[in-house]
């Protein structure tokens, strides 16, 4: 199987993205003809190029629309997904709109992992900064639990609640583990505040 790159990606893109993301979130059967396609790449490739390349509400429908993407990777293939090294740079206007973060805001928010004082250990000065500035700029919806379970209990995803606490309960039995996810607000605040002061 050849590498996947962003050419690779822009074969597959034209087939995603033709599914606006509100569309993702409605039709997971339309996004199910698609998944194989993706799963024929390693999780650890082509989840950054999708990071760096589409939006917030993009990735997010497509983690949440369609786990088998996801449900097999271990924390040490996030590992590598957080520190692959593509390009995390963003215009502060587009702060609501970037996926450039979306590998730590999805594991942090939604499957309730520290992905946050993970990708902080690991990632240059440059891309820890941005992080910081990132996510003090969203600080309230990442932390927002009842906004989370809310996504889940409507039924506009197909991911359910069970299958991410499952997911969160593998990842954190493996060695090594991650930590699981602080939703105070004030603490991670004062966390992301000490990285730009630092």
């Amino acid at each position: 199987m050849p590498a996947m790159n962003e050419n690779t990606l822009a074969e597959l893109l034209p087939m995603l993205d033709r599914m606006d993301a509100e569309d993702a979130v409605h039709d997971r059967a339309r996004l199910e003809r698609n998944i194989p396609r993706l799963l024929a790449y390693p999780a650890r490739e082509f989840w950054p190029i999708l990071f760096e390349n589409m939006s917030t509400r993009f990735n997010t429908h497509l983690f949440l629309n369609a786990p088998e993407l996801w449900v097999a990777c271990t924390w040490q293939d996030w590992r590598e997904v957080m520190s692959s090294g593509f390009d995390r740079s963003y215009r502060a206007s587009g702060v609501f709109d970037t996926g450039k973060f979306d590998d730590v805001k999805l594991l942090y928010k939604y499957v309730g992992v520290d992905s946050v004082g993970a990708f902080l250990q690991e990632a240059g000065q440059g891309d820890r900064v941005r992080l910081a500035k990132h996510l003090l700029a969203i600080l309230p919806l990442l932390v927002d639990k009842e906004g989370r379970d809310e996504d889940l209990r409507e039924g506009d995803v197909f991911v359910t609640e069970h299958q991410l606490d499952d997911y969160r309960r593998r990842l954190m039995q493996e060695t090594p583990a991650p930590a699981p996810a602080d939703f105070n607000a004030d603490r991670l605040e004062d966390l992301l505040n000490r990285v730009l002061n630092a």
